[in-house]
């Protein structure tokens, strides 16, 4: 969960993505290889305003809705 130091009041935002992916809009920050050889590619995506509405701030709602989302939204 890297950039999550003000996990849980502020949820991660990068979203690490094997393979590479280009998701058409222009968001891939960074492209790199891992130490196993494995090529990713990552996007920062804050989840925005559903984060402050889950009951519960946990690393379970970010995957179930904001990471949903996501791969929808691809």
């Amino acid at each position: 969960m890297q950039g999550a130091e003000a996990y849980p009041e502020y949820p991660p935002h990068w979203v690490h993505i094997s393979p590479p992916i280009d998701d058409g809009r222009g968001g891939v920050v960074e492209q790199y290889t891992d130490k196993q050889g494995a090529s990713w590619s990552v996007l920062s995506r804050p989840p925005g305003p559903l984060w402050d509405q889950l009951l519960t701030k946990h690393i379970s709602g970010y995957i179930s809705d904001h990471l949903r989302r996501f791969w929808i939204d691809l």
